[in-house]
């Protein structure tokens, strides 16, 4: 992500990864909003614009990618300023070297505003647009490396429309997109996940 680049200008990423450190670095933009038209919904999440290394200014990352079989990965990952407001993904099924989400084996569950969207009932998340059925598209898994610095690198994007909460599904729904941008997916991308 162009990101990168600038906070290796500033010559702090070259000092902090590229001894060889592999601390998890996170670059997550995302805002949870209203969904069109959702009655009893009256405020659009904080916008979420995480830059930094885990365990830096309250900021929580986790990151773990793990061979499935001989030609696919299993990725997890959690991006966090202190407990909230938080995003998660589980059980994403992609290749070896990334590209499409496969299976159904995906969810996601972001948090907001005290409550929790999504999760293992409601979270479906894959390679298709958002519908009922799976309300959360992941944009194609890219696994390369910064290049100022050689550390590997994870990078992805999320769209969610009407994510349910399950703990009152039908009045509490967000979608999850760019933050002031509610026609863009959020942008998530990961230094150092372990297994890449």
């Amino acid at each position: 992500m162009k990101r990168f680049a600038l906070l290796l200008s500033m010559g702090l990423l070259a000092v902090s990864c590229g001894d060889g450190g592999g601390k998890l670095f996170a670059d997550a933009r995302w805002q949870v909003r209203c969904p069109p038209g959702l009655p009893m919904c009256s405020r659009n999440g904080d916008v979420v614009d995480l830059f930094a290394f885990d365990g830096d200014e309250g900021i929580n990352v986790s990151c773990s990618a793990t061979e499935s079989g001989e030609d696919a990965r299993i990725i997890n990952f959690t991006v966090a300023r202190g407990s909230q407001p938080q995003l998660s993904v589980t059980g994403l099924l992609t290749g070896i070297n990334g590209g499409t989400v496969r299976g159904e084996s995906c969810r996601v569950t972001v948090l907001d505003d005290g409550n929790a969207y999504g999760g293992t009932t409601e979270g479906r998340c894959g390679a298709n647009p958002p519908s009922e059925a799976q309300p959360c598209q992941i944009g194609a898994i890219e696994f390369d490396e910064e290049p100022e610095t050689g550390d590997p690198r994870l990078s992805t994007t999320i769209e969610c429309r009407n994510l349910r909460a399950p703990s009152n599904p039908e009045l509490l729904q967000r979608d999850v997109t760019f933050p002031m941008m509610a026609t863009m997916p959020a942008t998530i991308g990961i230094l150092n996940c372990d297994g890449i």
